[in-house]
């Protein structure tokens, strides 16, 4: 799943890949964030993202494994 992405209508529309394979441990996300302008948002995305993904597998967990 490939879309745009555009922060809080800052004008620097950028590029989320999101990929979702199967293995045998499970799933595995592959997040890939490109075309960005600014060096600063590239480091704002990467804290971003790990928050969201780190909270993403707290939720799985959570729902998953009693």
């Amino acid at each position: 799943m490939t879309y745009s992405w555009e922060w809080d209508g800052n004008g620097e529309i950028s590029e989320v890949d999101a990929r979702f394979e199967s293995v045998d441990s499970g799933t595995k996300l592959s997040l890939t964030h490109s075309g960005f302008s600014k060096a600063e948002s590239v480091s704002n995305h990467d804290v971003g993202w790990d928050s969201y993904v780190e909270g993403l597998i707290a939720h799985l967990k959570a729902k998953l494994i009693p």
